[in-house]
């Protein structure tokens, strides 16, 4: 079994109710794209008590709304494992995917934290005490020495924290249970047992998300031009430039959001085929 991109670009039109579930998505995605425009206007109103707890509610609202379809990711990729049917999963218990979501974007932000902790240590205390220690000798030549193997090691450990943080995401996709973003066997396997296998699928999440940038450019682009001609059709009632900027909002909302789901439904089944061709045999699936 090989990885195929044609199979996890085109198995999510298999499902009968694609278009039902790919609304619903959408749905949740335009919802939190509005709430964001709400808040930019908010912003440039002037600031009171109920200018602030109205922005944060929305706020919140917002990031429930974002993580949800995230969430769906997450569980469709452990369908996408668990069985061989061709199918998506459905929508109807929203808090599990909200939990989901959530744990998917908390447990590698939580290490993202700490990598930048170490990185600031690394380029603030270390070179801020070899500086001083080194400067009267040396007159600041070894600083330089020290800040190249610094930024050498800063892109090794930015490399192989992006790996360990795929990876424990893809070791709570085998089960959804919190201890397995921790399953150090399962992580050794993934990143180690299975290396080749790893950085082909790193390498498909890569060109994938590169279609993905391309597509969402070409649809701003189109969007900006599309906005600027309804615009001037209706120039001759409204400001033309605020026309188009609430049109273009409109547009990238119901325009994106749709793209956005859709690698959503990609991703979900790359990474299954990935952990299927490495877990397959193993305790840890």
């Amino acid at each position: 079994m090989k990885f195929s991109l044609k199979q996890a670009l085109s198995f999510c039109f298999s499902d009968k109710e694609f278009a039902q579930k790919m609304l619903i998505g959408c749905g949740f995605l335009i919802l939190s794209m509005l709430i964001n425009n709400i808040i930019d206007i908010l912003n440039n109103v002037p600031k009171n008590i109920t200018v602030i707890v109205v922005a944060l509610f929305l706020a919140v609202v917002s990031i429930i709304s974002t993580l949800i379809p995230y969430g769906y990711e997450v569980e469709n990729s452990h369908l996408r494992l668990i069985q061989n049917e061709i199918t998506l999963c459905d929508w109807k218990n929203k808090l599990q995917k909200l939990k989901y979501g959530f744990l998917s974007c908390f447990i590698p932000c939580l290490s993202w934290g700490l990598v930048m902790i170490l990185i600031g240590f690394i380029f603030g205390f270390g070179a801020g005490f070899l500086h001083s220690l080194l400067l009267k000798i040396t007159q600041g030549y070894l600083i330089n020495i020290y800040l190249a193997f610094a930024f050498i090691a800063l892109f090794f450990i930015l490399l192989f924290t992006i790996l360990i943080v795929e990876a424990s995401r893809l070791s709570y996709i085998t089960d959804l249970k919190f201890k397995s973003f921790f399953n150090l066997k399962a992580i050794k396997k993934i990143m180690f047992e299975n290396f080749r296998k790893y950085v082909n699928y790193i390498g498909n999440i890569i060109i994938l998300g590169f279609i993905q940038i391309a597509v969402l450019f070409v649809l701003a682009f189109v969007v900006n031009i599309l906005a600027q001609f309804i615009a001037v059709v209706l120039s001759a009632a409204f400001t033309l430039d605020d026309v188009s900027k609430v049109i273009a909002n409109i547009l990238y909302v119901l325009t994106f959001s749709p793209v956005i789901m859709y690698f959503y439904f990609v991703y979900s089944d790359l990474k299954a085929q990935f952990l299927k061709l490495t877990l397959q045999d193993s305790d840890e699936r």
